[in-house]
């Protein structure tokens, strides 16, 4: 009976708590998009995002006959690039490519594939580090299954393979 009526206040302190959190998250929210309304911040395409739903992505980005979208988008940490797979359809085979967009001089850019692409795998899941310095991503390149390029001022490296053997105890 006692350890009922104590999971019933530890279950209302909880619920409590997280309705709390929730409110928070909602003003933290409305105050980033406050801030981020002013005109150095552009979305994909005008107009920006409000409470109305729109379309994602903007017309230049969107499928045809050649290809489509595979995967999910990976914005860089400061926002400034895209990156995703694009599943691109050839006459006799088909795979996924890499590409990217950067948001340039208040304009983002068109789509690019990645330098440090190969066409000749196809290649997925583009996963930015913490620090934004690194990209991991999918390929199907001999030698590996993931791979990592670090970014310097001179742009990406050549993709090394992760060493993810399993650990034999």
């Amino acid at each position: 009976m006692k350890t009922n009526f104590i999971n019933k206040i530890a279950l209302s302190i909880f619920a409590s708590f997280f309705c709390y959190q929730l409110y928070i998250n909602a003003q933290e929210i409305n105050n980033t998009n406050a801030v981020k309304s002013d005109t150095t911040w552009k979305y994909l395409g005008p107009p920006r995002p409000g409470m109305t739903p729109l379309r994602f992505p903007p017309d230049s980005l969107l499928a045809n006959n050649n290809g489509f979208w595979h995967g999910s988008p990976m914005f860089s940490p400061d926002l400034k690039e895209m990156y995703w797979s694009k599943y691109t359809i050839y006459p006799t085979y088909n795979r996924t490519e890499l590409v990217f967009v950067k948001y340039e001089n208040f304009n983002w850019t068109s789509m690019q594939y990645i330098t440090f692409g190969n066409l000749n795998y196809s290649e997925n899941n583009p996963f930015f580090s913490f620090s934004g310095d690194t990209l991991y991503f999918q390929s199907q390149r001999p030698d590996g299954f993931i791979f990592r390029v670090t970014r310097s001022t001179s742009g990406w490296s050549q993709p090394v393979p992760l060493n993810l053997s399993k650990k034999v105890r």
